[in-house]
Protein backbone atom coordinates (compact mmCIF):
# COMPACT_ATOMS: atom_id res chain seq x y z
CA UNK A 1 0.00 0.00 0.00
CA UNK A 2 3.28 2.37 0.76
CA UNK A 3 4.73 2.08 -2.32
CA UNK A 4 1.14 1.96 -4.82
CA UNK A 5 0.83 5.32 -2.32
CA UNK A 6 4.31 7.27 -3.45
CA UNK A 7 4.07 5.64 -6.64
CA UNK A 8 0.62 7.12 -7.52
CA UNK A 9 2.60 10.73 -7.44
CA UNK A 10 3.45 11.47 -10.97
CA UNK A 11 7.47 11.22 -11.84
CA UNK A 12 7.28 14.43 -13.31
CA UNK A 13 6.62 16.13 -9.79
CA UNK A 14 9.82 15.16 -9.25
CA UNK A 15 9.48 13.47 -6.08
CA UNK A 16 12.82 11.21 -4.51
CA UNK A 17 10.47 7.92 -4.01
CA UNK A 18 13.35 6.42 -2.04
CA UNK A 19 13.36 9.38 0.34
CA UNK A 20 9.89 9.72 0.81
CA UNK A 21 9.29 6.08 1.80
CA UNK A 22 12.06 6.24 3.86
CA UNK A 23 10.36 9.95 5.44
CA UNK A 24 6.78 7.54 5.39
CA UNK A 25 8.62 4.58 7.37
CA UNK A 26 10.20 6.47 9.88
CA UNK A 27 7.65 9.12 10.23
CA UNK A 28 5.02 6.60 10.77
CA UNK A 29 7.08 4.81 13.67
CA UNK A 30 8.09 7.84 15.71
CA UNK A 31 5.84 10.89 14.73
CA UNK A 32 6.13 12.89 11.38
CA UNK A 33 6.43 16.02 13.58
CA UNK A 34 9.16 14.34 15.77
CA UNK A 35 12.03 15.56 13.88
CA UNK A 36 14.69 14.39 16.70
CA UNK A 37 12.96 11.02 16.55
CA UNK A 38 13.71 10.71 13.07
CA UNK A 39 17.64 12.17 13.31
CA UNK A 40 17.69 9.52 15.91
CA UNK A 41 16.37 6.71 13.91
CA UNK A 42 18.88 7.59 11.25
CA UNK A 43 22.10 8.45 13.18
CA UNK A 44 21.46 4.90 15.13
CA UNK A 45 20.86 3.40 11.61
CA UNK A 46 23.49 5.42 10.05
CA UNK A 47 22.09 7.16 7.84
CA UNK A 48 24.24 9.99 6.58
CA UNK A 49 23.66 13.55 8.06
CA UNK A 50 22.27 14.56 4.41
CA UNK A 51 19.92 12.07 4.57
CA UNK A 52 19.20 12.49 8.25
CA UNK A 53 18.02 16.30 7.81
CA UNK A 54 16.41 15.68 4.44
CA UNK A 55 14.28 13.08 5.68
CA UNK A 56 13.24 15.21 9.43
CA UNK A 57 13.19 17.87 7.16
CA UNK A 58 10.45 16.04 5.13
CA UNK A 59 8.37 14.77 8.07
CA UNK A 60 8.01 18.27 9.27
CA UNK A 61 6.81 19.49 5.70
CA UNK A 62 4.63 16.35 5.78
CA UNK A 63 3.20 16.85 8.71
CA UNK A 64 2.44 20.79 8.27
CA UNK A 65 0.13 19.68 5.54
CA UNK A 66 -1.89 16.75 6.68
CA UNK A 67 -2.36 18.68 10.38
CA UNK A 68 -4.16 21.48 8.69
CA UNK A 69 -7.54 21.13 8.83
CA UNK A 70 -7.96 23.05 5.58
CA UNK A 71 -4.63 23.24 4.09
CA UNK A 72 -4.24 27.17 2.31
CA UNK A 73 -1.88 29.21 0.56
CA UNK A 74 0.11 29.65 3.72
CA UNK A 75 0.64 26.42 4.77
CA UNK A 76 1.87 25.40 0.94
CA UNK A 77 4.49 28.06 1.77
CA UNK A 78 5.65 26.35 4.44
CA UNK A 79 5.46 23.09 3.02
CA UNK A 80 7.79 24.38 0.23
CA UNK A 81 10.21 26.70 3.17
CA UNK A 82 10.41 23.48 5.09
CA UNK A 83 11.30 20.56 2.39
CA UNK A 84 12.89 23.16 -0.34
CA UNK A 85 13.57 21.28 -3.61
CA UNK A 86 12.29 17.94 -1.74
CA UNK A 87 8.77 19.50 -1.47
CA UNK A 88 7.60 16.55 -4.34
CA UNK A 89 8.34 14.23 -1.69
CA UNK A 90 6.41 15.45 0.48
CA UNK A 91 3.28 15.63 -1.75
CA UNK A 92 4.46 11.09 -2.44
CA UNK A 93 4.32 11.35 1.55
CA UNK A 94 1.30 12.86 2.20
CA UNK A 95 -0.44 10.91 -0.65
CA UNK A 96 0.83 7.54 1.26
CA UNK A 97 -0.47 9.16 4.65
CA UNK A 98 -3.55 10.87 3.89
CA UNK A 99 -4.59 10.03 0.09
CA UNK A 100 -3.97 11.15 -3.28
CA UNK A 101 -6.50 13.53 -3.29
CA UNK A 102 -4.62 15.56 -0.28
CA UNK A 103 -1.53 15.28 -2.42
CA UNK A 104 -3.04 16.47 -5.29
CA UNK A 105 -4.19 19.62 -3.67
CA UNK A 106 -0.92 20.58 -2.20
CA UNK A 107 1.18 20.12 -6.10
CA UNK A 108 -2.20 22.22 -6.88
CA UNK A 109 -0.83 24.72 -4.22
CA UNK A 110 2.52 24.86 -4.89
CA UNK A 111 1.90 24.83 -8.44
CA UNK A 112 -0.65 27.71 -8.75
CA UNK A 113 1.80 29.60 -6.07
CA UNK A 114 4.64 29.30 -8.26
CA UNK A 115 2.96 31.03 -10.86
CA UNK A 116 2.21 34.19 -8.94
CA UNK A 117 5.73 34.32 -6.82
CA UNK A 118 9.24 33.39 -6.38
CA UNK A 119 8.62 29.87 -4.09
CA UNK A 120 12.83 29.61 -3.78
CA UNK A 121 12.62 32.99 -1.30
CA UNK A 122 10.47 32.03 1.43
CA UNK A 123 12.86 33.72 4.32
CA UNK A 124 12.02 37.57 5.31
CA UNK A 125 12.06 39.90 2.38
CA UNK A 126 13.78 42.48 4.40
CA UNK A 127 17.56 41.68 4.97
CA UNK A 128 18.86 42.06 8.97
CA UNK A 129 21.01 45.11 7.80
CA UNK A 130 17.65 46.89 6.19
CA UNK A 131 16.02 45.92 9.69
CA UNK A 132 18.87 47.77 11.73
CA UNK A 133 18.89 51.06 8.94
CA UNK A 134 14.80 51.14 9.23
CA UNK A 135 14.67 50.90 13.28
CA UNK A 136 18.11 52.71 14.47
CA UNK A 137 19.27 49.60 16.04
CA UNK A 138 22.71 47.37 16.28
CA UNK A 139 22.47 43.86 15.43
CA UNK A 140 20.50 41.73 18.62
CA UNK A 141 17.27 39.81 19.61
CA UNK A 142 15.17 43.06 18.47
CA UNK A 143 16.31 42.71 15.01
CA UNK A 144 15.87 38.75 15.11
CA UNK A 145 12.61 38.95 16.38
CA UNK A 146 11.60 41.47 14.13
CA UNK A 147 13.03 38.87 10.99
CA UNK A 148 10.84 36.08 12.89
CA UNK A 149 8.17 38.47 12.21
CA UNK A 150 8.83 39.27 8.74
CA UNK A 151 9.11 35.24 7.87
CA UNK A 152 5.82 34.60 9.43
CA UNK A 153 4.58 37.37 7.43
CA UNK A 154 6.07 36.13 4.16
CA UNK A 155 4.98 32.83 4.89
CA UNK A 156 1.20 33.75 5.90
CA UNK A 157 0.34 36.34 3.36
CA UNK A 158 3.19 36.10 0.28
CA UNK A 159 5.45 38.58 -1.09
CA UNK A 160 5.01 42.40 -0.12
CA UNK A 161 5.93 45.64 -1.47
CA UNK A 162 9.32 46.53 0.33
CA UNK A 163 7.59 50.23 1.24
CA UNK A 164 4.46 48.50 2.44
CA UNK A 165 6.60 45.79 4.57
CA UNK A 166 8.67 48.86 6.38
CA UNK A 167 5.81 50.60 7.29
CA UNK A 168 4.41 47.37 9.20
CA UNK A 169 7.51 46.93 10.63
CA UNK A 170 7.78 50.24 12.46
CA UNK A 171 4.28 49.93 13.80
CA UNK A 172 4.52 46.34 14.94
CA UNK A 173 8.01 47.11 16.33
CA UNK A 174 6.47 50.47 17.83
CA UNK A 175 3.91 47.60 19.41
CA UNK A 176 5.77 45.62 20.53
CA UNK A 177 8.78 47.49 22.05
CA UNK A 178 7.50 46.98 25.24
CA UNK A 179 7.72 43.32 24.79
CA UNK A 180 11.15 42.67 23.66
Amino acid sequence: VLADSIDAVPAAFGADRVLARRCVFFGRGVGFGDAEAIVECLRRLRYSRSDQRRTASLGLATAIWVSASRPRDAEARRVVAQAGDDWPSAAACVAAVADDQSAKSLVDAVERLARREDLTRLGPELSGAQVMKLLGLPGGPEVGAVLDELRRWRLDEGEHEVAELERRVLAWFEAAETDL
